[in-house]
């Protein structure tokens, strides 16, 4: 079962606009990653109904995310990059509001989180750090009682110690199968933590949509020097990116690297070096993919 459906998705802005298709499966955790301005953010808001889509259709739970936009949104837990509450409110007061919208509220829930957190006073929200506020949704979030999260850029900004202590109760939430989430981040080793699958969005368009075991294997980097004019025509399918300088070639490749090192082999006359590549270099390359390139 879908939980998420994005059908022809469109968003136009005078620079920029949004072509995807997208589809979530329930229980799968899915990380949404590209440099800024590629539509992360935009996907986020169309989903959630902030931003009214051009075109396409967008279906939660198989239901159109705006027809039944109530109903939805009660079996949803979302973190936005910014908090955004009246300054001079309190705490319970925000707790006890959100409370009356979801019928599988977790009070219980909610209290070991408040203590965990180190948000047990009762302040107003412009007397938290950002930390605190980042926390504060975090509580929302978790106590919903839902079982689709989306979160957009949920840890930005946060030290180490905060971040580990955040995304190891998400990681709870991959306990139960039945939950779902969807998330943005710049933070590769956040993304590594728990992710199945990633979903690298540029300029508007999904350009990589793998599970992360499948990135790790297939991604590598080959890298080796030679005189030699090298034959594409049997291994061009194979590859993202070739740089070249001087003598020294730098391979991108993305399927079946053990044949291309084997045809590169066999073309140099000598061995090649193989190399795995991590989720920030993987993002470099993708952003910089027509940057002296051969292809």
């Amino acid at each position: 079962m879908y939980v998420l459906e994005m059908i022809g998705l469109k968003k136009r802005y005078e620079n920029f606009g949004l072509d995807i298709d997208l589809n979530i499966n329930k229980g799968e955790f899915v990380a949404i990653i590209g440099p800024n301005g590629a539509g992360k953010s935009t996907t986020i808001n169309a989903l959630l109904n902030i931003i009214e889509k051009d075109s396409g259709e967008i279906k939660i739970f198989g239901k159109d995310h705006i027809k039944y936009e109530a109903e939805i949104k009660e079996d949803m837990g979302v973190i936005l990059e910014e908090q955004y509450f009246y300054e001079n409110i309190m705490i319970n007061s925000i707790l006890n509001f959100y409370s009356k919208f979801y019928p599988n509220w977790n009070k219980k829930r909610l209290e070991e989180l408040r203590e965990k957190f180190g948000l047990k006073d009762n302040k107003k929200f412009k007397d938290l750090s950002k930390g605190m506020k980042v926390k504060l949704a975090f509580i929302i979030a978790l106590s919903t009682g839902a079982s689709f999260y989306v979160f957009d850029e949920p840890t930005s900004g946060l030290d180490p110690a905060v971040r580990h202590t955040l995304l190891s109760e998400v990681l709870k939430l991959k306990q139960d199968k039945n939950n779902t989430l969807l998330f943005t981040s710049h933070i590769m080793s956040d993304i590594e933590y728990f992710t199945d699958r990633i979903i690298f969005i540029n300029k508007g368009k999904i350009v990589i949509d793998e599970s992360l075991k499948t990135l790790k294997h297939n991604w590598k980097k080959i890298e080796f020097q030679s005189n030699k004019k090298i034959n594409f025509s049997q291994i061009k399918n194979n590859l993202f990116k070739v740089r070249k300088e001087g003598y020294s070639y730098i391979f991108i490749v993305n399927k079946e690297f053990e044949f291309v090192r084997k045809e590169i082999e066999l073309q140099i006359e000598n061995s090649v070096e193989v190399k795995d590549m991590n989720l920030n270099e993987l993002f470099i390359e993708v952003v910089n993919k027509d940057a002296d390139s051969l292809f």
